[in-house]
């Protein structure tokens, strides 16, 4: 992995571990979220214009359950949550009901000591959210590789993309089947440049924390 391909993003843990792309314009991805948010005791989004570095540090302090929405160039809109989890159900929901795809990216560098018990385990993850019904929902090809503390794990599910190394799955090290480098060129097919700051425009959204009743 070039360190420059994830330099700013490395500064933002656990925001930027799971970035989702949802294919849209983000005023009419906000529209559909004001709907659905706002009865759930949200205030409508906060839009604003940011670089994403000063969009992304206003997440933290984390674990308020914020959602940030930042436009993005080719047509996609990125959704970052402030939780230190995926983002899968929450881009699943928003895609399955506007009948868009959407993607669902992780990279988080594997720092585990299993000798310590210190370090974050690492993994790597791509998840494809089509605009139609699959066999599960919405939901369409995974493939993942994840440092569950005593080994590693490799997960692959429904058809593969035109553009995919199946040859790398056959690995003879778990790690080596879906790596950081393999993530960054499978989202590049996909029109996505996730991991570089030039990537993502100057317009935001934000959504703050449930309002108490």
């Amino acid at each position: 992995m070039n360190s420059s391909d994830l330099s700013l993003f490395d500064a933002f843990p656990p925001v930027t571990d799971n970035i989702g792309f949802i294919q849209g314009d983000i005023d009419e991805i906000i529209d559909f979220c004001d709907d659905w948010l706002v009865p759930q005791r949200r205030k409508p989004a906060e839009r604003f214009s940011s670089r994403i570095d000063d969009a992304i540090g206003r997440m933290f302090p984390t674990n308020l359950d914020r959602f940030l929405f930042v436009q993005c160039q080719s047509g996609w809109t990125a959704f970052f949550r402030d939780l230190p989890m995926t983002c899968d159900l929450k881009i699943g929901y928003i895609t399955d009901k506007m009948k868009r795809r959407g993607i669902l990216a992780t990279y988080i560098e594997d720092t585990y000591n299993a000798s310590t018990n210190t370090g974050r385990l690492g993994g790597v993850q791509l998840r494809v959210f089509e605009p139609y019904e699959t066999f599960f929902q919405n939901y369409g090809r995974s493939i993942s590789v994840i440092n569950e503390g005593r080994r590693w794990r490799f997960d692959q599910g429904y058809e593969p993309l035109p553009f995919e190394n199946l040859e790398a799955y056959q690995a003879k090290r778990i790690r080596d089947r879906f790596t950081p480098e393999m993530l960054i060129d499978y989202l590049r097919q996909l029109g996505i440049e996730a991991y570089s700051p030039q990537f993502y425009t100057d317009r935001c959204a934000l959504y703050h924390p449930f309002v108490p009743e």
